[in-house]
């Protein structure tokens, strides 16, 4: 018995270094070329349960979803080359959520064989990618007041973003691949975990305070995106805590700890956190709404939010929007989509998202847990296209994989074997 806890724990600890690694992706610059840490991750994984791993790659399901996705993707091309100029995005896209699927697939098996059931092994993962974030938001802020730091992770990484991490003087990702609002996106999400656990008692609220102050603070550094979604989902678990318990007197604890905080917070970031910093990354504390428009964040998303003039082009997709022919430019990820493949094709991939996500909020356990989520990224995508592409993607896919391979328990479909390898 003794063996196979030191065994559990062993194999625990290669799956957290790999779900590190997996859900950041950093690119590891070497002599000559790069390593992605997925795969550094996806390795780790193996090596943790290789009997696992072999078997989820057996799954017939995880097929499908990979011929599906890989269809997509050359139906894109097609269009491209009629249209103008093929983009790749779509069918790398297509081989990519896959892989997320299996990822969560197997390590779903490894915990199973362990004894986890379907709500345990969903809410071990969060934690696992909690404490991904939470390291990780550790290195930025530290990485912010120790140059030393900054420059021996931005030696280590390959620049793989629009934003030049090593040179910007308070721009940062710690460990992931990039920064900006999609790093921000994991952050915010992570804030909504840590509130969640500590409701749900996996952990105390001094702790999920903690935690969410140093996702919060590293935000600072990362993106606004992330800030904004951050603080409101702090507001809508204080609303939806107040409208479900009737412990009324815990909701006001909560807040009255919350408020206290965030008076106190505001010195100590006028103390540590330079002015440049605090306009840009809360200019919307100083004029509201108002400042929404100022900054020009507004203004840029209506820019962006446009279709194909042509019905037929509506229709079928041109490949990418780089084939409009009005030469505009969206960041927009419904907008890529249907230009990509059109409309029909593009409400297909999106009511396929929301059904499989909503397998995730099937349990009354986890809708607490995961529905803020998934509604966050279907309006975050009104953004930049974060359902399919990122870490929150990487986080959510992963959760599906996980849940896939527990519904195929359920119905007899995945073998009981014993060992943990």
């Amino acid at each position: 018995m003794t063996y196979l806890v030191k065994r559990a724990s062993l194999v625990n600890i290669f799956i957290g270094f790999a779900v590190a690694m997996f859900i950041l992706s950093p690119y590891f610059a070497i002599k000559g070329g790069v390593l992605h840490g997925g795969l550094i991750g996806l390795f780790a994984l193996f090596l943790s349960a290789p009997g696992a791993t072999i078997r989820s790659l057996r799954n017939e399901k995880l097929y499908i979803i990979g011929l599906l996705g890989v269809g997509i993707g050359f139906y894109a091309i097609l269009m491209g080359l009629l249209n103008g100029a093929p983009d790749f995005d779509h069918l790398k896209i297509g081989l990519q959520i896959p892989i997320y699927i299996t990822f969560g697939h197997i390590i779903g098996r490894i915990w199973w064989r362990e004894g986890c059931t379907n709500d345990q092994a969903h809410i071990r993962l969060a934690k696992f990618v909690l404490a991904t974030a939470v390291i990780n938001s550790i290195l930025i802020i530290l990485s912010h007041y120790n140059s030393e730091l900054k420059a021996f992770l931005e030696g280590m990484l390959a620049e793989t973003g629009n934003i030049k991490h090593a040179e910007h003087p308070f721009r940062h990702r710690g460990l992931a691949s990039a920064g900006g609002a999609n790093l921000s996106l994991l952050n915010a999400l992570m804030v909504w975990i840590a509130l969640v656990l500590s409701a749900r008692g996996e952990l105390k609220p001094i702790t999920s305070i903690l935690l969410c102050t140093i996702l919060l603070f590293a935000t600072l550094y990362i993106g606004r995106t992330g800030l904004l979604l951050g603080i409101g989902f702090i507001s809508i678990f204080l609303l939806l805590l107040f409208c479900m318990l009737k412990r009324r007197r815990q909701i006001l604890s909560w807040v009255l700890v919350f408020t206290i905080g965030g008076i106190a917070l505001f010195p100590l970031l006028e103390q540590f956190v330079s002015n440049t910093v605090m306009k840009y990354s809360l200019f919307f504390l100083e004029d509201g709404l108002s400042s929404f428009r100022e900054e020009g964040t507004t203004e840029i998303l209506k820019k962006m939010l446009f279709l194909p003039e042509s019905l037929c082009h509506l229709i079928t997709g041109v490949g990418g929007v780089h084939n409009d022919p009005a030469n505009r430019h969206s960041d927009i990820g419904y907008v890529k989509t249907i230009f990509a493949v059109g409309i029909p094709l593009a409400f297909f991939i999106y009511i396929a998202i929301a059904i499989a996500f909503s397998r995730l909020v099937l349990s009354k356990n986890l809708v607490f847990y995961f529905l803020p989520i998934v509604g966050a990224l279907f309006i975050a995508e009104l953004k930049e296209p974060f359902l399919y592409h990122g870490y929150s993607s990487r986080f959510i896919w992963s959760l599906f994989g996980l849940r896939l391979f527990y519904l195929g328990t359920r119905v007899g479909v995945e073998p009981r074997e014993r060992s943990i390898v």
